[in-house]
């Protein structure tokens, strides 16, 4: 029984590019901040993206 067992690892979440991330349904209302927050040439999932834009919005306004 020395199959490939890697049941214990989490399957890895898609990383896109910031423009990729910028075209999709789930972002379509923020499409500003997709493109102002996030770096060019670096992937992300959607959740570091949720989570970017989440600590942007609550970020108290001087």
């Amino acid at each position: 029984m020395a199959k490939n067992e890697k049941k214990d690892e989490a399957p890895k979440a898609l990383k896109f590019p910031k423009e990729t991330i910028a075209k999709t349904k789930r972002y379509r209302d923020r499409v500003d901040l997709v493109n102002a927050l996030l770096e060019d040439n670096k992937e992300y999932t959607f959740e570091e993206t949720d989570e970017i834009i989440k600590i942007f919005m609550e970020r108290e306004v001087k």
